[in-house]
Formats: structure tokens, sequence, C-alpha cells
């Protein structure tokens, strides 16, 4: 992914460098964030997390204001060693939202380091040191995202001498001079969606296998000290959500195919997968969700409940179901003889089945003034799925961005359109794909990238439609340079595939976030 380096800084040392994150401390109830420092080598690739500031966690026998190391990468034998348990515990591990959290830190630090010493490698010396970097187990994954050439860069402020004092000093001020340039990736590594964990115990092997991923950011470059939220659409190949054992080897029970977590790991069987591409398109106006189910009104007479509930409750008082159905038949029968003594009761029930045998079903009102009581009520009639619409104008500035801007439609025609099979005999699903609304969090000193906590969570779509208007001014106008339209309209509709359940919210309740 896109990686902004300018919250960077060089301490005294001029291969060490560092910066100040905050994560979740304890429960997430608790609410509680820690400050971490990360300091890195970029010669050696090592790197450290550190608390700093307030400690959440106590001092655990370090002097007042002193970092109480967390843990360290040790890159030549990629391993992790766990400096402090209680820490550690409380902020990357025991739970799958902090193990995450973990396997996004490791991530991001590995690609951040290699980052800063690609872009140092002006002399024999530091271009020697990336390739020795770039080499290391722990470091190839992240190697597979920085090789990739940079797009444009929009100018940021240059190096110079002046470095930032450690982070035990609460006066340290970060120097907009000291900062790294962004550098901007183009094709993305499984790390990026994740990380194995690793284990402290024996260090581990948290080296993930090379992938082809595509990604696309309109618009190229971006305003270091700014940053901006975004729409990210990542696709994915689509699961079925039946998995048919092969001939004889299924079960012949119904026991044999009840799938009680079925719909909670629908979601999660797509996004296991790696991604095929990822694009990252800027805000957009009108977003909304629309949350409904289905009610619908049903009519049930009072002799259709009588005959219901005699035949219900013969079928269910045990023996043949075929005999108890026929002795039901006959109670309804004996139950409308006894309804008929009434007097009353017989004139309006015979002018019910005088109307329907004359095809006149409102004979009972005419000549009684009655109808027979239809019990109306509203049933549920099940989910619905929610559709989301996207409109983006795209305007190529520059003919690089021209090229992004074509790219970027051909991907999503590509990844929307079904595919056939080797036979051609069946035609296969086309590509899913997950949205998501990214935020960037500014806690004052690192910002970071995650789901908007405001803004709706959504479950992967099937993108129904694609409209592109290539004429969106209404007129015909190309560049010169390459022929490129001067700008594009581009509506995308979605459909969620599945419906969203009480359990999906619930999951997210507590959580902060906006829920699905």
């Amino acid at each position: 992914m896109a990686t902004d380096l300018s919250n960077w800084s060089k301490t005294s040392d001029k291969n060490v460098f560092e910066k100040d994150e905050r994560h979740r401390y304890g429960d997430v109830a608790n609410k509680k964030y820690q400050k971490i420092s990360i300091k890195a080598d970029r010669t050696t690739g090592d790197y450290s997390i550190s608390a700093t500031g307030v400690k959440l966690g106590g001092l655990e026998g370090f002097p007042r204001g002193e970092d109480i190391p967390i843990f360290s990468f040790d890159a030549a034998n990629n391993r992790i060693l766990v400096l402090n348990r209680k820490y550690f515990n409380n902020m990357f591990k025991g739970s799958e939202g902090r193990n995450d959290v973990f396997k996004k830190l490791n991530k991001q630090a590995r690609i951040d380091i290699l980052s800063i010493a690609k872009s140092r490698q002006e002399t024999v010396t530091g271009r020697n040191t990336y390739i020795q970097l770039k080499n290391l187990k722990g470091y190839k994954s992240a190697a597979n995202i920085v090789e990739t050439p940079p797009q444009t860069i929009t100018a940021g402020p240059t190096d110079n001498q002046t470095t930032k004092k450690s982070s035990k000093s609460k006066s340290a001020v970060r120097s907009t001079n000291n900062q790294v340039l962004p550098i901007d990736m183009g094709t993305l590594s499984s790390t990026d969606f994740s990380l194995s964990v690793v284990e402290s115990k024996d260090g581990g092997d948290g080296t993930l296998s090379k992938t082809g991923v595509q990604y696309f950011r309109y618009p190229e470059g971006r305003i270091p000290n700014l940053g901006y939220d975004y729409i990210q659409i990542t696709s994915y190949k689509y699961v079925p959500g039946l998995n048919l054992n092969t001939v004889g080897a299924g079960g012949t029970t119904a026991g044999s195919y009840i799938n009680k977590n079925r719909r909670a790991t629908r979601s999660s069987q797509i996004l296991s997968q790696t991604p095929e591409n990822v694009i990252q398109l800027p805000m957009t106006g009108g977003l909304s969700d629309r949350s409904s189910v289905g009610w619908n009104s049903n009519d049930l007479s009072e002799l259709n409940m009588i005959a219901a509930n005699i035949a219900y409750n013969n079928i269910t008082g045990g023996g043949n179901p075929l005999s108890a159905m026929a002795n039901a038949a006959m109670e309804v029968l004996k139950t409308g003889q006894e309804a008929i003594q009434d007097p009353v009761v017989r004139n309006q029930i015979s002018a019910y089945f005088a109307g329907q045998a004359a095809s006149a079903p409102n004979f009972v009102q005419r000549a009684t003034g009655k109808i027979i009581n239809n019990n109306m009520e509203l049933l549920f009639n099940g989910p619905r799925l929610r559709s989301f619409n996207f409109s983006f104008k795209l305007r190529p500035r520059t003919e690089s961005e021209s090229v992004l801007c074509r790219n970027i439609i051909k991907s999503l025609k590509r990844d929307s359109a079904p595919k056939t099979s080797t036979t051609n005999l069946f035609l296969e699903t086309p590509n899913v794909f997950l949205i998501e609304y990214m935020y960037q969090a500014q806690d004052g000193v690192t910002p970071s990238y995650t789901q908007h906590p405001f803004l709706n969570m959504i479950k992967p779509c099937a993108l129904t439609s694609i409209n592109v208007d290539y004429t969106p001014d209404g007129s015909y106008m190309t560049y010169e340079t390459n022929g490129s339209m001067v700008g594009y309209d581009l509506n995308l509709n979605f459909q969620e595939i599945e419906p969203v359940y009480r359990s999906d919210q619930e999951a997210e309740y507590t959580r902060d976030n906006m829920g699905y």
C-alpha cells in the first residue's frame, strides 16, 4: 500500500529512525490507548517497540520517564523477542483484534524501514545496505511492494542534519525539515492483508509468499502532511456458499449438512483469499446506507385457522402421520357440522359456500353484511440485500494519470465480468468486492488509516453495473499527448451478496465503529 514516511524522524544516530503511535491497551470496553515508540535501524532492519509517555501498565520497575521495551525484531534471524510480557499481552495478544494490530504493526514497520533504506541510495554504501536488507528473509514480502517504481510524488521538504531527540524527552519537537519523503508503492504483497503472528517463544516465521496484486490510486501523488480519507475497493475471487462433497463421500442424513456457522463464515471465506486488485478513490458525496427487511400482510380466515389447528394437533399427536392427516380432515368436517347447528351461523356459512360455488366471493357480504374474519397480520418475510451506489469524477492531470484512470476502469470491468469455464459449458461467477471507507486517524503524533469509525461497514458486494461517461461535459475533448479523454464520470452500483444479520451487528456493537 502507499506508505507515508513523513512521520519518521532521525535520531542522534543517523541510521536510526523513530516514530510514535497510539494503540489500544487492555479490553476494548476500557477505551484506553498506550503511546508507543518505534525505533528502527535502516542498516540492519532491526526495530523495537516501547511504551512511552503515560505507562498504562505501570512502570514495571523502570525509572519514571523512561521508555519500557515491549518487543523487538531481530532481522538477521527473522525473530520476534518479547521483552515485556504484560504490555505485550495487553496490546498484541489474546484476541483477534489484538492479533490484527500486531500483524499490521509489523507489516507496516518493515515496509517503512525498507522504504527509508531505498530512499537513501545516493552512495555505494547506501545502495549495498538496501540490497542486503531487502534480501533478508523477514523483508522479502516488503520488498515485493517497495521494488515497484514510484508514481508521481508531490514535492516535500528536503532532508538536512536536524535530528530529533530521544522519545524520553517530553519536550522533543518534530522538525518538518527532518521528515522522510513519502514513497508510493504500485504493487501489493500479501502482507498488506495478513501477516502470520510470530510466536514470541521461538521467533516463528512471518514471511509470506509473493503475490501479483495490482494497486491503483487516484489521484496520483499525495500531500504528505495533510492526508485524506478515501474509499478502498478490493476485488476477491467468489467462493460458492455450498461445498459439494465428491460422489459417495457425503452424509445421507440432514445432520451431516447442517452448518450452524455458515452465515457467520460466508464473508470470511471470501476475505481469507489473496485479493486480486485494490483501488483507492477519493471520498465522494451521497454516502448512505439503507437497512430494510421484508414484512408482508397475510390473511388466514377463521375457518382455515380452525381447520389448521385441528390438523396440527392431530398430526403432532403421534402415530402414523398419514392416518393422522385423514383423521384431521374428518375432525374438520365434524367441527363444521357442529357449527352449522346454530341457525345464524348456518345461514352465514351457507352464504359463504354458496358464493364460493358460484364464483361470487362477496355473496356472504351482500347477503349478511358480514365477511369471514380474515385475521390479517403483518408477518416477517425475510431480509433484504443492501445496495450501494457511488459516483466518481476522474479528471486526469498528467499523461501517467490518464493511463491510471484507464486502468482503473478496465480493472473494474474485468473483475465484474462473468468467466467462462475451460469447456465453455458453464459460466463462472465474477469477482466480488469489499468496499471500505478509510479514515486517517490523527492522534497528534502519527496518522494511521483504519475503517472510518462513523461510516457504515459493508459486506462483500457484487458489482452489478458500471456506467462510464466519456464526455461528462457534453462535448468530445481529448489531450493532445496521448488521446486520453479529459474526463470520465464513473458510476458504480454494488449489492451485498448476503444480508446483514443481528449477529453481525452485535459483533460490532461495542466496538469503535458504526457497524453495518
